[in-house]
């Protein structure tokens, strides 16, 4: 059970719900960190060890103005294969991409002040996270970053793991506020996606905080996927904006105590 917990009561009628990726770990971030250790492997044996480095940095600013513009991962990394001495082959990008993705996992960390903020939260709510992640990829982070400390593992909901539904699919939100064994009107999901976290609670009648972070700071297609009147015009009291996790304490006592 929760190592975060002992000493501390936690609320069995409140639950606050997390996305995963980019918004407790930096999950863009540790792409762009895989992508950087796989390419270094590929100029290791270059004997200009600074031209190498070069070509590198430029490889990585390729790689993020193609994700700025939009492009996914794998496309992305094409543009940033561009720079380097690389075959660009589909054989090639396909082992680049498989190499990326199985380091992420491995280098995804913690935002800023996600430890903190969930150790101070546990004690107060029942916490889970629920991300569209890959089961075993979420079970491998979770493991790692040794998230039992503030959430149990049966309150870990991967895509695979819960009939198939994803975020945003209201379904999905009924059914994990059903396993909480919290109404949904107490429940809240805390995400950096407007469409997947916010939209998807806010149809299943829950309440959710949408974190907003500076330009830059996660992928622009994580914006909202329609007009924000729809949450003035359905839910007013019902949604929350933070540019930092830290302001979650404040936040969620204004939020679950509005009707």
């Amino acid at each position: 059970m929760a190592g975060g917990r002992k000493g501390a009561q936690a609320r069995s009628d409140e639950a606050v719900c997390f996305d995963l990726s980019d918004t407790i770990i930096e999950w863009e971030g540790a792409y762009e960190a895989a992508l950087r250790v796989t390419l270094k492997e590929w100029v290791g044996r270059w004997s200009d060890s600074e031209a190498a480095a070069a070509a590198i940095g430029d490889a990585i600013r390729r790689y993020r103005r193609a994700r700025r513009a939009g492009k996914r991962r794998a496309d992305a990394v094409r543009d940033a294969a561009a720079a380097m001495p690389i075959d660009g082959d589909e054989r090639t990008m396909l082992f680049i991409v498989r190499q990326c993705r199985r380091l992420q996992t491995e280098r995804a960390g913690f935002v800023d002040g996600a430890e903190e903020t969930m150790r101070r939260l546990a004690a107060r709510y029942r916490l889970a996270i629920v991300t569209n992640l890959p089961a075993e990829d979420a079970a491998a982070i979770f493991s790692r970053l040794r998230l039992h400390r503030f959430v149990p593992e049966s309150r870990l909901f991967a895509a695979a793991t819960d009939g198939g539904a994803r975020k945003p699919d209201p379904r999905l939100f009924r059914r994990i506020a059903e396993k909480l064994e919290v109404p949904p009107q107490r429940c809240v999901m805390v995400g950096d996606s407007f469409r997947h976290d916010v939209e998807g609670a806010l149809r299943a009648g829950w309440k959710a905080v949408w974190i907003r972070r500076k330009a830059g700071s996660a992928p622009l297609r994580r914006g909202p996927s329609r007009s924000l009147s729809f949450v003035p015009s359905r839910s007013p009291n019902r949604i929350r904006t933070a540019s930092s996790l830290t302001a979650l304490p404040r936040l969620l006592r204004t939020l679950l105590a509005a009707e």
